[in-house]
């Protein structure tokens, strides 16, 4: 096994440990998103936007999620800008504006280190409409200054934080003192979010809720059953 798949393995091992308790509030949570027709909203600026864009649109996947991607914050516009911008929380200004939000939708902010202002106000703004709040970012920044202007971390407008548990840096491969490379953030993030989706989802099977699931769109048998859940969702998801 190589040193990197060691250092994930563990780091994986110790996310899903701490987050035991966390995991369960939150699949309860989707769970109930799900039952009461609600939608799952995702944002992330630079890689984090990575970790809703793996869970929209795709095979397994949930129908019902709609990726708030803000192209300036992305990385394929301009990777460097969009790192600068991801720290002013005025780059969000108007994020969650024109989106029709019910009270059985729930709103999912990624950072890994909470402490830029972009994501935290998206947090803020979902709080203040009244939204299930949930973040994935790591615990080893609580003692880093927030760039926001109230002061608070990501984690102070959640109803559930999720650890990813990644080292300050996230790069793990320590060549010498002064060069650390390769990052985990997106592989434990990812791996956090689809451990919280799938027992939500199992939590509606045993329950006999519907659930809105793609299959691949490579195989014939589920082309019908993929275009039902596009028509279902079109009006309700803008880039479905």
């Amino acid at each position: 096994m190589t040193q990197y798949f060691e250092i994930l393995i563990d780091l994986l091992k110790k996310a899903d440990e701490v987050n035991k308790e966390n995991v369960k509030k939150v699949s309860n949570i989707i769970y109930e998103c799900i039952k009461g027709d609600g939608i799952i909203y995702m944002f992330g600026c630079g890689h984090s936007s990575l970790i809703a864009s793996d869970c929209f649109y795709r095979a397994g996947g949930l129908a019902n999620i709609q990726p708030i991607f803000i192209p300036e914050l992305m990385l394929h516009v301009s990777a460097s800008n969009s790192n600068l911008l991801e720290k002013d929380q005025l780059s969000c200004k108007y994020a969650l504006d024109g989106y029709k939000f019910t009270q059985n939708d729930v709103l999912f902010v990624f950072s890994v280190s909470g402490i830029n202002g972009a994501p935290i106000e998206v947090a803020k703004q979902g709080k203040d409409l009244g939204l299930r709040v949930i973040s994935i970012g790591s615990a080893t920044y609580f003692d880093e200054k927030s760039r926001h202007s109230s002061g608070k971390n990501l984690s102070d407008y959640c109803d559930v934080f999720l650890d990813n548990c990644v080292p300050k840096g996230d790069a793990v491969i320590k060549l010498n003192e002064n060069l650390n490379a390769v990052s985990v953030s997106t592989a434990i993030s990812s791996a956090i979010i689809q451990s919280c989706i799938a027992e939500g989802i199992k939590s509606c099977y045993n329950d006999d809720v519907d659930i809105p699931v793609f299959g691949s769109g490579n195989l014939v048998e589920n082309i019908e059953n993929n275009q039902k859940l596009v028509s279902k969702y079109k009006r309700r998801i803008r880039c479905l």
